[in-house]
């Protein structure tokens, strides 16, 4: 007995007649999925192959043709390349859970926590025979810290993460996803304040692929600080990325937005400030919920 072809000339979902892979009057997809699971697994790897075709075309035009991808798309030509916000998603994804792998600790910040006793007991015993005897932890003036209210828990959360920076690092790494889910429109919406020519969905496409970009040089200048340390060898091959990143973004505003190099140079320092301004705050408040998280376990 033969199988039955995949697609279909009547729609499953609202009975039109189908000419062609999908239904005239609502869209789905015409596909008999009453197969053998050879034809299925067959299809699935058609799509994730064209997936593949069409990351690939993808990715080289993200990496060295700045705002190339936003144009692209928004004039139409969408066909070719994986769409903005699956690329952003898969980039973002794959990124985090490779340097999650890398180090559990922190990707901004690593907290050391030395208790002062035990350093200045260590200080006493190294002082020579003429130097004037040290003060015992105990004959210290202590600091006073608060045993209630929200302090004290941030406080208490502080010493957590030092005490437990794996941890600590972790919460951390699994937090920062969503800071970026709400950087996104809002870098749209600070160039919607600057570029007010095009509108803010225009905007958010090139959001997502100008993050998507900036997750690459991430993973590539924090694993080679992984792999070299702060030495001469990551001097040298992070400085191509680190003088490519602030041309990369000129270069995709001037492309994106079509306008000249001297409105360009005026608007796009005052626009990054804005934007660095708003992610700290979204860093620093990120943090302080971790802390949190921690002080009240």
């Amino acid at each position: 007995m033969k199988n039955k072809p995949t697609s279909v000339e009547t729609c499953l979902n609202c009975g039109h007649a189908v000419d062609g892979n999908f239904c005239p009057e609502c869209g789905q997809k015409a596909v008999d999925l009453h197969q053998p699971f050879r034809v299925l697994f067959k299809e699935l790897f058609e799509d994730l192959f064209a997936f593949d075709t069409r990351f690939l075309r993808t990715l080289v035009p993200l990496l060295f043709r700045p705002g190339f991808l936003s144009r692209e798309y928004l004039e139409g030509k969408r066909v070719r390349y994986t769409p903005p916000f699956r690329l952003y998603l898969f980039i973002s994804i794959a990124v985090m859970v490779l340097l999650s792998l890398q180090s559990p600790r922190p990707l901004f910040v690593m907290i050391e926590n030395t208790p002062p006793a035990e350093s200045g007991i260590a200080d006493s015993g190294k002082a020579g025979p003429g130097a004037p005897p040290a003060r015992s932890a105990e004959a210290a003036p202590k600091k006073s810290r608060p045993s209630t209210g929200p302090a004290a828990v941030l406080l208490k959360g502080f010493d957590q993460a030092g005490d437990r920076p794996d941890e600590f690092g972790r919460i951390v790494n699994r937090s920062i996803p969503r800071v970026y889910f709400v950087v996104l429109p809002l870098f749209a919406l600070l160039m919607r304040l600057f570029f007010r020519r095009l509108y803010f969905y225009d905007h958010l496409i090139f959001s997502l692929h100008f993050h998507a970009f900036g997750f690459i040089i991430l993973f590539i200048v924090t694993t080679l600080d992984n792999l070299f340390g702060k030495g001469l060898m990551y001097t040298i091959l992070a400085l191509p990325f680190a003088v490519w990143a602030p041309a990369y973004y000129f270069f995709s505003l001037k492309r994106f937005t079509g306008q000249g190099w001297v409105w360009i140079l005026l608007k796009g320092p005052l626009l990054f400030l804005l934007y660095a301004a708003c992610f700290i705050l979204l860093m620093g408040v990120m943090m302080a919920f971790v802390l949190w998280r921690l002080g009240s376990a």
